[in-house]
């Protein structure tokens, strides 16, 4: 269970809870630099750090299974795609992949997206402020406004992670992917990514993949509106009732 960018496997946890409940095996670790109350290792992370924990917890698992299959949230989608790039994966299950962001995201990456550019943004502006996702409660992108209290998302990030955030979205290559099957789930409301962008990487590398659209919530929608579906869904699939 990979969970996404400035996330934590909180974003898992009524799904955790219910595997837990029909004891199904899992591993939800939490990525380098989140989960703290400071930047200091965020600021200087790396690409090949994030992959180096989607690894570490594959090769825990293969040890005790025959098949490992994946959930990758936003950012851990995409994680969950290089991963099967060099790792075999059963099921691979992404929600609201980070393959391509909004327009908003966009305009960002274009901006600071050159080293010359980051290292001036990093200079003048080291943390930046999540924007404030309109017609939303907060700057989490959630239909439900009760929602993000179960997240544990950070409201501020450093600009060096945006930065390996954007240069992971670059390094998925979708043929490569070694995967049995491939599931998109994804919210009909949310303001993050662009799917049919996404979905069109996957379109154009030849896969036969399966989606489900859940209309009432956003780009977390297990922890959305639609929580119950979704985690129903992601359990039955994770079980071969697909």
């Amino acid at each position: 269970m990979l969970h996404g960018f400035a996330g934590s496997p909180y974003n898992f946890h009524p799904l955790l809870a219910s595997m837990k409940q029909k004891q199904m095996g899992y591993y939800a670790p939490l990525f380098t630099g989140f989960g703290l109350q400071d930047f200091h290792i965020l600021r200087t992370i790396k690409a090949s750090d994030w992959l180096r924990d989607a690894i570490y917890a594959y090769d825990l698992l293969a040890q005790v299974a025959d098949k490992v299959s994946i959930v990758g949230h936003s950012n851990g989608g995409v994680l969950a795609c290089l991963l099967a790039q060099i790792r075999p994966v059963h099921k691979m299950i992404l929600v609201e992949p980070y393959f391509v962001g909004c327009d908003d995201d966009k305009k960002s990456k274009d901006l600071v997206f050159t080293p010359v550019r980051l290292e001036m943004v990093k200079t003048v502006c080291p943390i930046a402020e999540k924007s404030h996702c309109p017609g939303r409660s907060t700057y989490s992108d959630f239909v439900d406004p009760k929602a993000g209290a179960e997240n544990f998302a950070q409201a501020s990030v450093s600009v060096s992670s945006l930065s390996v955030l954007w240069k992971l979205q670059d390094q998925v290559d979708c043929k490569k992917i070694k995967a049995d099957s491939i599931f998109v789930l994804y919210g009909a409301q949310s303001l993050s990514i662009n799917i049919k962008a996404g979905l069109k990487k996957l379109d154009d590398a030849g896969w036969i993949y399966k989606t489900i659209m859940y209309s009432n919530s956003a780009h977390t929608p297990q922890l959305d509106f639609d929580k119950d579906a979704v985690n129903a869904d992601i359990v039955a699939i994770l079980q071969g009732q697909d």
